[in-house]
Formats: C-alpha cells, structure tokens, sequence
C-alpha cells in the first residue's frame, strides 16, 4: 500500500495555499492585478500570445503597467521583445507598442534579482487609460524572428493605480 495519493493530495493542498497567500501579498492597496503566465519548457511559440484579463471597476482613470520577465541564465540573448496589446471591454484594441527589455549589462551580467539560474526582472510599460468600466485584455508575445524562443520561464502583468 502507497502513500502517494496523501501525498499528492497534501502538495496540492499546499500549493494552493503558497498561490493564495502569494495572490493576497501581490495585491497591496495600489495594485488591481498581479499575474504570472508559465511559459513551457520546450520553448514559447511565436504565435502563442498570453493573454491576461484585467478588470477593472472604474472608469476614467489612469493605471501605471508593468511587464515582469522571469529568465533562465542559459538565455541567449541580454534583450527580450515583445509586442504588447492593450483591448478595451468591447474587444476594440486600445494601444499596442514593442517593447526591448534589457535584461543583462553590456557584460552579460544579469539586471534582475535571482540565483543559481532564475532571474526576475520589471520594467514599466506605460500607462493604461481606462476609460469604462470593464474586463480589459492585454496580449503579449515575443517579437523575434525565431519560432520558438528560449530561456524564458514566466512573463508577469502588474496593473497600479
């Protein structure tokens, strides 16, 4: 007789709470939205474009975004370009802009904050006006010419007030 599906049953339970406890310190009294998207460890397709839906209750105001990049050291490249789409409620597109994220120094030494192989990395991203109230789209994929980028482990949204 295993323990495994206790076991299993016991991570999942915790788990759940370290993403709960994690969603509650993310949002501080500024922040309307804090999220992360895991990318695959085989790569991000070019044409894979994560999407993460923010609502947002008010109307005529203005939030600050930021984009936040979780890197492997083996990452080939001291840049990251993505393109970044902003849709309204209606689905009607907002803005969008490329975006260079510089990731390492001149000497490759990593910007970002991070050991052994993982670092994390924010950038600001503009503003996003937000003129009703509703569940607001932002899109973001990788703009290099090969189909499949790697060394990226997360790409993260944090929408303030």
């Amino acid at each position: 007789m295993t323990s495994r599906p206790k076991i299993d049953g016991i991570r999942a339970l915790f788990m759940t709470v370290v993403v709960s406890a994690s969603v509650l310190c993310a949002c501080g009294h500024h922040a309307v939205c804090h999220v992360y998207r895991a990318l695959p460890d085989e790569g991000w397709q070019k044409q894979d474009t994560l999407m993460f839906p923010i609502a947002l209750p008010d109307s005529q105001t203005t939030c600050r975004l930021y984009v936040e990049v979780r890197n492997h050291a083996a990452y080939p490249y001291r840049d990251l370009r993505l393109g970044l789409a902003v849709y309204r409620p209606d689905s009607t597109l907002l803005s969008s802009d490329t975006l260079c994220l510089m990731l390492a120094d001149e000497q490759g030494a990593w910007l970002g904050t991070g050991l052994n192989s993982l670092y994390q990395t924010e950038f600001p991203a503009g503003t996003l006006p937000v003129d009703r109230a509703g569940t607001y789209r932002i899109g973001i994929a990788h703009a290099f010419p090969q189909p499949v980028l790697q060394g990226i482990a997360d790409i993260g949204i944090r929408v303030e007030r």
